[in-house]
């Protein structure tokens, strides 16, 4: 039996994410291809600051029985009124197709609507192999809302989804 996120019986909790969580995250990124070893070095500086008391960015967590499933990180986007970036969003291997990565986009939404912001972005590649990416932001209910040929390479656009919130 393929074994999933999120089962009957294992309460998972989405939280804000600590200090201690922090290898266990890393480890995370460090799995997944979409992240490169200069995503990660900034995620740390990100990471550091957040826990240092800086409200620039929010990270949260899902957890199920101590170890974490999956986090994710967003911020105000600079100039934008009430307009929040997503950062970054990972769930480990094999908790995917489980329902955490949604759970996460939920919580960081409901996040936000509280806070009255006006809408959430999350940049992504046109690339092929982000395409599980760029249809798990659509399962969403993000729409895509620029396009940016040739951003990351030749032949790679930058793509932006977004989802207004109120």
């Amino acid at each position: 039996m393929k074994r999933t996120g999120v089962e009957p019986g294992n309460r998972i909790i989405v939280r804000s994410m600590a200090r201690g969580d922090v290898p266990r995250v890393v480890e995370t990124l460090s799995a997944t291809p979409e992240f490169s070893k200069d995503d990660i070095s900034i995620f740390m500086e990100c990471i550091e600051d957040y826990l240092n008391g800086s409200e620039e960015y929010t990270f949260i967590c899902a957890v199920r029985d101590g170890a974490i499933l999956g986090m994710i990180c967003y911020g105000d986007a600079p100039i934008a009124e009430r307009v929040v970036d997503t950062y970054w969003i990972a769930v480990r291997k094999e908790s995917r197709m489980g329902g955490i990565g949604k759970m996460l986009m939920e919580k960081a939404e409901e996040n936000c609507r509280k806070a009255n912001k006006r809408m959430m972005l999350v940049d992504t590649e046109s690339a092929e192999e982000y395409a599980k990416a760029r249809r798990f932001y659509e399962n969403c209910g993000y729409i895509e809302m620029s396009r940016l040929k040739d951003y990351y390479a030749p032949g790679n656009d930058r793509v932006t989804y977004g989802k207004r919130l109120l």
